[in-house]
């Protein structure tokens, strides 16, 4: 992969990486909550999107302290990086993002949120190949981000719509 980069993709990649990361994510997810929430009315709760998003950082930052896995050699990378490889965070972060805006287009019953979805998949596929891309993460850490995202997010998703029919 190092020898087949170019300074478009190069360029293109690095721009698309930085809507993975943590304050990125948390402003497009708190954003959506506000304006869902203006759009339904205070009379409608909407999912906890926020909470649900900030625990799963927590589960990805002790995911990180407990795995310790160092990223590949810092000679290929074509991007900072910080900090244990393994799960990605930028993958954790598209994936959880793209659940929780889809899904509160979905709560919200936006005629839309089937494209969100699609959308919100592509983004996070599109993340998650950046990071190996750009060399600072191994596909087995892209892959554990996606599977804790959506594992996580979904499993919260299930819990509070099940507390919100009871």
């Amino acid at each position: 992969m190092v020898a087949r980069r170019t300074p478009a993709v190069t360029a293109a990649l690095r721009a698309l990486t930085r809507l993975g990361s943590t304050p990125a994510v948390c402003l497009a997810v708190a954003g959506t909550a506000i304006g869902l929430r203006a759009y339904r009315g205070a009379e409608r709760p909407g999912m906890p999107a926020v909470p649900i998003l900030l625990v799963g950082i927590g589960l990805r930052r002790a995911s990180l302290a407990a795995s310790r896995r160092q990223r590949p050699a810092a000679g290929d990378w074509l991007y900072p990086a910080t900090g244990y490889s393994f799960p990605s965070g930028h993958s954790t972060n598209a994936a959880m993002a793209a659940v929780l805006l889809s899904g509160a287009a979905r709560d919200a019953e936006l005629p839309v949120w089937p494209a969100v979805a699609a959308v919100g998949g592509c983004y996070a596929i599109a993340v998650g190949g950046s990071r190996v891309y750009l060399g600072v993460h191994w596909p087995s850490d892209v892959l554990a981000g996606w599977a804790l995202g959506l594992g996580w997010t979904c499993t919260a998703r299930r819990y509070f719509l099940r507390q919100r029919r009871k």
